[in-house]
C-alpha cells in the first residue's frame, strides 16, 4: 500500500507537467509569427437599426421615426495575401428593424352616424407606433487587414454585399380614442361604443410588404481576434452595415390613405359606425413617410474561425469574421 501511494505522488507531478507543458506549447504556437492562409469563419450579433426613411408630420398629427432591432449572421471564407492583408468572401443574412411613432388628431368631416346625423368624427393617437422589418440574403466581398497586439490581433475589415429582401412586413399598435362632434348642438359624445365611440388598444394590424427589393449596402467591422486553441479564434467585433442604392427607385412614401378601419363586427344592427374610415395599411405607404429607404444596422458581433493550415508552421492566423 505504502508502494502504490509513494507511485501516485510521483506520477502526479509527472501528470501536471506534461498539462503545463501542453499549455505553454498552446500559447507559444498561438504568439507564433503569422503565415498566409486560409481560414473559416461564423458570426452572429445584435444591436440598432433603421430603415433610414424620413416622416412628415401635418397640423393634427405629429411623426417621428424610430428604430428598432436588428441582427446579423455571417458565414465565409478568406485568404491573406501575406500575414497583414487578406480578401474574403462571405454570405450573410440581416434583419434591419425601423418604424414610425404616431401623436396627435385624425378627422373625418361632415359624415353620418348609424342614426342618419351629421357631425364630424374625431381619432386620438396616443401614442401609436408601427414597427417595420425587412430581411435580407447577401453574399459580400471584403478586404481586411490584421495588426498584431500580443497574442491577439486587432482586425479591420471592409467590403460590400448585394442583398435580396425575401421577407418585410409590418406591425402596428397603441392606443385610439373615437369621439364625435355633433355642430348643430356644439355636443361631443365619447364612450358610447354602439355608436362607435370609444377608446381602445386592441386594434392590433399586421400585414406583408413588397419584397421584390435589392439593394447594395457598404459594410464594416473593427475587433478583435483571441486564440483559444489551435487552429481556433474567438472573434469579438463592432460591425455596421448601411445601404447606398436600392432597386427602389420611388420614393418610401405613398399616396395610400391614412386608415384605422378596424374591420369589427359592426356594433349597430349591422351597420358599420365606421365606414368612412380607410382600411389600415402600412404607414410606409402613406404621405407621412418621406424619401427612399436606406436600412442601417450597428451591432455587436461574437464568433469562431477554424484555420485551415497550409504550411508545416500553424496555425496561420489568418482571419475572417
Amino acid at each position: 500500500m505504502t508502494t502504490i501511494l509513494r507511485a501516485s505522488k510521483i506520477k502526479c507531478p509527472r501528470i501536471l507537467l506534461i498539462i503545463l507543458l501542453l499549455i505553454g506549447q498552446n500559447l507559444y504556437v498561438s504568439a507564433a509569427p503569422k503565415q498566409k492562409g486560409v481560414a473559416f469563419d461564423f458570426g452572429i450579433g445584435a444591436g440598432y437599426s433603421t430603415l433610414g426613411y424620413k416622416t412628415q408630420s401635418t397640423d393634427l398629427l405629429k411623426t417621428h421615426a424610430t428604430g428598432s432591432w436588428g441582427m446579423r449572421a455571417n458565414i465565409g471564407v478568406n485568404y491573406f495575401f501575406n500575414n497583414y492583408i487578406g480578401l474574403g468572401v462571405g454570405f450573410s443574412f440581416t434583419r434591419y428593424g425601423g418604424g414610425m411613432s404616431l401623436n396627435g388628431k385624425l378627422l373625418w368631416e361632415d359624415v353620418t352616424d348609424t342614426d342618419g346625423e351629421r357631425y364630424n368624427h374625431h381619432l386620438q393617437l396616443h401614442n401609436w407606433r408601427e414597427i417595420q422589418q425587412q430581411l435580407f440574403l447577401a453574399p459580400n466581398l471584403t478586404l481586411q487587414a490584421a495588426i498584431p497586439a500580443g497574442r491577439a490581433r486587432v482586425l479591420i475589415r471592409l467590403g460590400a454585399e448585394y442583398a435580396m429582401c425575401f421577407q418585410s412586413s409590418f406591425d402596428g399598435y397603441g392606443k385610439l380614442t373615437h369621439t364625435g362632434y355633433y355642430p348643430f348642438g356644439n355636443l361631443t359624445l365619447h364612450d358610447l361604443e354602439k355608436y362607435g365611440f370609444y377608446t381602445t388598444n386592441r386594434f392590433h394590424p399586421t400585414g406583408e410588404l413588397p419584397t421584390d427589393v435589392q439593394q447594395v449596402s457598404l459594410i464594416g467591422a473593427v475587433g478583435m481576434g483571441i486564440p483559444v486553441a489551435k487552429n481556433t479564434e474567438f472573434t469579438i467585433a463592432v460591425e455596421a452595415a448601411y445601404a447606398v442604392w436600392s432597386s427602389n427607385k420611388t420614393p418610401a412614401g405613398g399616396e395610400n390613405a391614412i386608415g384605422f378601419h378596424e374591420n369589427s363586427t359592426a356594433l349597430n344592427g349591422g351597420q358599420d359606425p365606421h365606414y368612412f374610415i380607410p382600411d389600415y395599411v402600412s404607414l410606409t405607404t402613406t404621405s407621412l413617410t418621406q424619401g427612399a429607404m436606406h436600412p442601417l444596422y450597428v451591432g455587436l458581433q461574437i464568433g469562431v474561425r477554424y484555420t485551415l493550415p497550409l504550411r508545416k508552421r500553424y496555425p496561420c492566423m489568418c482571419l475572417m469574421w
